[in-house]
């Protein structure tokens, strides 16, 4: 099996070959040692061992690599893994340097063929690029099987779940996750981390249908196991997201923070996945309606990003590419939604992004939600109407509500509004947990919009100065908003209108 020794006699077994080399510099050996640092989760020390050839050459990842023809097979390979799990080389440079391993590598050594497919699988889910994926996906399960290698095709089996999961199409990877669990099974030992893969994706796919508990389960009681062993990026992607919304739907802000934060700690984490984490926690906040503190932490990103950038877009939305500048992206827009739905600017915004080809199926779904709130609130009922319509007939087809649930902040409002009740909207399909779980939305019930933005701003701590400055009003303005609320709550200060507002349901803790 050479570098593929563990995955096919198991983790204890490629460990004792291992050591029982030492620090033999065959290309083989350093491969096999790389294999099982990453598999235990410790992707600086797989660079590591990668430095020990030519002065550490390999580890040059932000360019293609020179005299890749010199360059071991089982190396080459290595530098590759790296690239990927690291995510720090540019896309070109892992397909180009791919297709030329693959063309140096013959056509019987199916271990190595089918692994550089399952390379180019990871890196086309992660850029939304999923008919690429399915391709990659076809091929290195067809190379796994002719190696006999059940332990691999199992991971072919849990990214086409992945796949599904991020087309929209939760339904359709139930089978992918069956056949991975037969894979499992004929797998001749075992390791703990990949009942946990499992035990996710099933979790991922009932989330997806509208069913957070199973997430919060695993959230809750596999995380830490999980988080210490081996990742695919596009697996851990999974992991933070939906275990950060599930934890906040079912437990509050304050059990989301924590699992969030959690993430920080592993080692092996790179920059990439550190913006990824950072960026989930802006996202987190917003669900939860902490708008200021979350704009205050999108201000200081070290992205190129930022609120200038995005006033100036305009159709150049549609140019991002990266997937970290497209999340960016969306989180600024987001967030300009709901402060400034009225800005003329936001439509073209809006619809730049939708016709961007490099965002994905489900972040298409969160933009007509947002576009439906955007209509609503520049006087365009109609359109906000069909457009929430037909955006919940979708999902209903697709047995896909998360998007739904995870933006009920826009969806719940739009529900109240009598001009938007009508007509297609009288019997379109509503997620069954949509008002379980949340707190009260933005927008409904007793409070004009002006005195739940002051209460939001007062669940963030704010002053009367910091409630005008955020809301762009005078403070006398303020203080009638607030003497407004105060009579509405039945309280006669801040405290108890936030002590309030929080045993109503209309703040979280």
């Amino acid at each position: 099996g050479g570098q593929y020794f563990m995955h096919l006699h198991g983790m204890e077994a490629g460990r004792r070959v291992a050591d029982a080399f030492g620090e033999d510099p065959a290309p083989a050996v350093m491969a096999l040692q790389f294999m099982i640092a990453v598999k235990s989760g410790d992707i600086e020390r797989a660079a590591y061992i990668l430095s020990g050839y030519e002065n550490g050459v390999l580890l040059d990842l932000g360019r293609r690599m020179p005299r890749a023809g010199d360059v071991p097979v089982p190396l080459a390979f290595c530098r590759i893994e790296l690239a990927v799990f690291r995510g720090e080389a540019r896309g070109y440079h892992i397909t180009d340097e791919a297709s030329d391993l693959l063309a140096r590598t013959d056509p019987r050594a199916h271990l190595m063929r089918g692994g550089i497919y399952n390379l180019l699988l990871d890196h086309h889910i992660r850029g939304e690029r999923f008919a690429a994926a399915e391709e990659a996906a076809t091929r290195a399960l067809a190379h796994y099987e002719a190696a006999d290698a059940p332990y691999l095709s199992f991971f072919i089996h849990l990214h086409r779940s992945i796949i599904k999961v991020r087309s929209g199409e939760p339904a359709a990877a139930a089978p992918h996750l069956q056949a991975a669990e037969k894979a499992l099974a004929k797998t001749p030992f075992e390791i703990p981390q990949d009942a946990r893969f499992l035990a996710l994706m099933r979790a991922v796919t009932a989330y997806e249908t509208g069913d957070a508990l199973p997430m919060v389960d695993f959230a809750e009681s596999a995380f830490e196991g999980f988080a210490y062993g081996e990742i695919w990026p596009s697996i851990a992607a999974l992991a933070l997201a939906h275990g950060a919304e599930a934890l906040l739907q079912e437990r509050g802000l304050q059990a989301a923070t924590h699992y969030i934060d959690s993430w920080r700690v592993p080692a092996w984490r790179t920059r990439n996945f550190q913006v990824m984490v950072a960026q989930r926690r802006v996202a987190t906040l917003q669900s939860a309606r902490r708008w200021r503190e979350a704009r205050q932490q999108l201000e200081s990103m070290a992205s190129r990003i930022g609120f200038l950038w995005m006033e100036s877009s305009g159709a150049n939305l549609a140019d991002l590419r990266a997937p970290e500048d497209i999340s960016q992206a969306l989180l600024w827009l987001r967030q300009q939604v709901f402060e400034t739905p009225r800005n003329p600017a936001l439509n073209e915004r809006l619809a730049a992004m939708m016709d961007s080809t490099h965002v994905s199926t489900r972040q298409r779904l969160c933009l007509r939600i947002w576009k439906s709130w955007v209509d609503r609130r520049q006087n365009r009922p109609g359109q906000a109407r069909r457009g929430l319509a037909d955006l919940l007939q979708l999902c209903a087809s697709r047995n896909s509500f998360a998007p739904v649930l995870e933006e009920r902040a826009f969806v719940l409002p739009l529900l109240e509004d009598p001009r938007v009740m009508q007509r297609e909207m009288i019997e379109a399909p509503l997620p069954r947990n949509l008002r379980r779980g949340a707190v009260m939305a933005f927008g409904t019930g007793p409070l004009s919009r002006q005195e739940w933005r002051a209460l939001l701003l007062l669940g963030e701590g704010c002053s009367n100065k910091d409630i005008a400055r955020e809301m762009a009003v005078s403070l006398p303005t303020v203080k009638f908003h607030l003497k407004n609320l105060f009579k509405k709550l039945g309280v006669s200060d801040r405290r108890e209108a936030v002590e309030e507002a929080r045993h109503r349901g209309m703040l979280s803790e």
